[in-house]
C-alpha cells in the first residue's frame, strides 16, 4: 500500500468520525426524533425530485402517444 493511499484512509476515517460526531452533537441538541426526522426528510428529498421528474416525462410520453394515434385516426 502507497502512502498515499494510507493518507487517503486516513482522511476519509477522521471524515466519518467528524460526521458522527455532529450527528451525536444534533442528537444530544435536538433529540433523536427530530434528528431522524430531519435527516430522513433530506435523504427522500433527491428521490422525490427525481420521481417528480420521471412522472413529468411519463405524462409528456403518453400526451406525446395519444397526439399520434389521433392523428393516425384522422
Amino acid at each position: 500500500m502507497t502512502k498515499t493511499s494510507k493518507k487517503k484512509k486516513k482522511s476519509k476515517k477522521k471524515s466519518e468520525d467528524n460526521e458522527m460526531e455532529e450527528i451525536l452533537k444534533a442528537i444530544s441538541n435536538y433529540g433523536f426524533p427530530v434528528v431522524i426526522a430531519t435527516y430522513l426528510l433530506i435523504r427522500i428529498e433527491g428521490k422525490l425530485e427525481t420521481l417528480t421528474e420521471s412522472i413529468r416525462s411519463l405524462t409528456q410520453a403518453i400526451l406525446s402517444s395519444n397526439t399520434e394515434k389521433e392523428e393516425e385516426e384522422q
